[in-house]
């Protein structure tokens, strides 16, 4: 690993030139970090499908969860019972069974998008809640 920045620095002795280099690699990094980050989607944007989709047929599922980067997602029944465990990936998805006491746990809530009937409703604001809290 190569600090952003500093080879620059160490060839001009710390001069002008190398606070105009770190600059450019600065702002290299954050419009690569934009890039990354993906298209901002606003509430009640349909449903696409960016990798695999688990869970759930789409006829018996009311809610899906779709990973914007690689997070945890776990899905629990009223009893405890995992159903479903697994990191997904940017763009893989998760619809959740239409059935009574589910709740869903994830290690970023920011990470993971929410959508009810085929709409987004938005991310998860918290890392654990009962499917029934997105419902209408």
């Amino acid at each position: 690993y190569k600090t952003p920045g500093l080879e620059a620095a160490a060839a001009a002795d710390g001069s002008a030139d190398a606070a105009a280099a770190a600059a450019k690699i600065r702002k290299d990094a954050e419009a690569a970090a934009a890039l990354n980050a993906g298209p901002v989607v606003s509430p009640g944007t349909p449903f696409i499908a960016k990798g695999p989709v688990n869970g759930a047929d789409a006829s018996n599922s009311l809610v899906t969860f779709q990973a914007r980067k690689s997070t945890s997602l776990i899905v629990r029944g009223a009893d405890g019972s995992v159903y479903f465990s697994r990191i997904l990936s940017a763009g893989e998805a998760y619809r959740a069974p239409n059935i009574k006491g589910v709740s869903v746990e994830t290690s970023d809530p920011a990470a993971v998008d929410v959508y009810v009937t085929g709409r987004l409703k938005g991310a998860m604001t918290s890392p654990t809640a009962s499917l029934s809290s997105f419902l209408p």
